[in-house]
């Protein structure tokens, strides 16, 4: 059976970029984001009462190899133009270790990897010049500055807003209105961060991982549903500390 009929059966669908839950036009990072997420929910491994690890295992790998099709530049392009695949017996070996493959492309990184990433980088050069931004772009609301903040947790509100008012009185920027909020602002969004910090928690352990070592988790943990800090800490600690794979050459034409 093929790529194609295997989609079919497992997603209800023949489209690729259907199933990634991304745009035809969407970018190799978007490709790999959409790719990690699901296959976290379908990696073999998980710990889940709904599916049997035979049904985890057959999506896993139909996901990896449509990640592969998308991954490739000929690939790709032969899909976009004719909606089937160029030479898949060649290119997708069905019996390929797609966890080891996995693996690859998403190294574990340890949790004193993370918290030395955060000492580093909090207090920083860099974030303090991401504040600043986020405070203009969000013109003061500190609902949206501190979701969108690296690595920032609740703890660290007192913190940043000390960065933002320097600013604001070195005359770098102006004082927007929403800055300067109610209190009962603030308590709300402690009582939600706290909540989000519970949520994340037990989704790591639905999903079956561990809170104390992985990567996956702990992003869960402190970032929970934060899409902007999730690209952005993902991204800056694959640079830093994982080996990327090396880029994959399409077939040459004859």
């Amino acid at each position: 059976m093929g790529l194609l009929d295997e989609a079919e059966e497992h997603f209800e669908t023949r489209d690729l970029y259907e199933i990634l839950g991304v745009e035809k036009a969407a970018t190799e990072k978007q490709l790999k984001k959409a790719y990690y997420l699901l296959s976290l929910k379908y990696h073999p491994d998980r710990a889940d009462d709904d599916q049997d690890k035979a049904t985890r295992t057959s999506k896993f790998q139909v996901l990896s190899r449509v990640y592969e099709v998308l991954s490739n530049e000929e690939q790709r392009v032969a899909y976009d133009e004719t909606g089937e695949l160029l030479d898949e017996g060649d290119v997708l070996t069905q019996d390929k270790n797609w966890e080891q493959y996995w693996r690859l492309l998403f190294k574990k990184i340890s949790k004193a990897d993370i918290e030395e990433f955060e000492r580093e980088y909090k207090g920083s050069g860099e974030e303090k010049e991401s504040i600043v931004g986020y405070y203009v772009q969000f013109e003061g609301d500190m609902d949206e500055i501190m979701s969108h903040v690296m690595c920032s947790t609740h703890e660290d509100e007192d913190r940043i807003r000390d960065v933002i008012q320097e600013s604001i009185d070195a005359g770098d920027v102006e004082e927007f209105s929403a800055f300067n909020e109610v209190k009962s602002k603030k308590r709300k969004r402690l009582k939600q961060a706290k909540r989000e910090e519970k949520e994340a928690e037990q989704h790591a352990k639905d999903i079956g991982l561990d809170t104390n070592g992985d990567l996956e988790a702990l992003i869960l943990k402190r970032n929970a549903d934060r899409g902007a800090q999730f690209d952005s800490m993902l991204s800056n600690l694959e640079a830093k500390y994982a080996k990327k794979p090396a880029k994959k050459k399409g077939k040459t034409k004859k």
